[in-house]
């Protein structure tokens, strides 16, 4: 494990805004298993997304592999076990955060915990939990809190029609190819009206807000 290549955190963003099902299993799927923010090292677990005829007829979330130890998966604001995670529908998912280290431990403390996965439904996003969480995450982000490193990796194609933000300002594709997957800390995907309501008629085929280590 030790020696075992990291993921560029940038390198699945290219699945992330695709037609709404398969875009919300294949977000979920790099999420969980450290390809989004939380290293291979942290979550020492399989997930895959169930196939495309499963995700037809049922609409659920396929995880496998070994427990999820020192996950914490949030939904609107309240706990959930991750086999209930495979209950959720992909179409009800508004947006996903992803927190790992100290970011984690400021959101939920808990002993040995790794990392935090933060889902927001479009149902719920209105109770008071569940602004409550944002609202953390929000002040998190902002905070001067350091992230852990991870070793540089070739980028994958990124969306050409995606809203990209880089520490609070809008950048082009080509200059997020350069950033440095090291000093990537978190990445935020944003999707639908959460999208345009926060970036207007720019954010309509999504936003990928990624915050860099300071």
């Amino acid at each position: 494990m030790m020696n075992k290549e990291k993921s560029n955190p940038l390198q699945k963003l290219r699945f992330l805004l695709l037609t709404p099902a398969i875009a919300v299993l294949a977000l979920i799927s790099t999420t969980a298993s450290a390809e989004v923010a939380l290293e291979e090292e942290c979550l020492s677990q399989s997930m895959a997304t169930a196939p495309q005829d499963t995700i037809a007829k049922k609409g659920s979330v396929s995880i496998s592999g070994m427990p999820q130890d020192g996950v914490v998966y949030l939904v609107d604001g309240e706990r959930m076990d991750a086999a209930k995670i495979k209950s959720i529908n992909p179409e009800s998912i508004l947006k996903i955060d992803v927190l790992k280290g100290e970011k984690a431990q400021m959101l939920v403390t808990e002993d040995n915990l790794e990392g935090v996965i933060a889902i927001s439904t479009k149902a719920g996003q209105h109770t008071a939990e569940a602004k409550e969480m944002q609202r953390k995450i929000e002040h998190i982000n902002a905070a001067n809190v350091p992230g852990a490193t991870s070793k540089t990796e070739t980028t994958a194609q990124l969306p050409a029609n995606a809203l990209y933000i880089l520490d609070g300002k809008e950048i082009s594709r080509e200059k997020v190819q350069a950033v440095n997957p090291n000093s990537i800390a978190t990445i935020e995907v944003l999707k639908d009206e959460t999208a345009v309501r926060q970036y207007g008629e720019k954010g309509r085929n999504g936003v990928i807000k990624i915050t860099t280590k300071k």
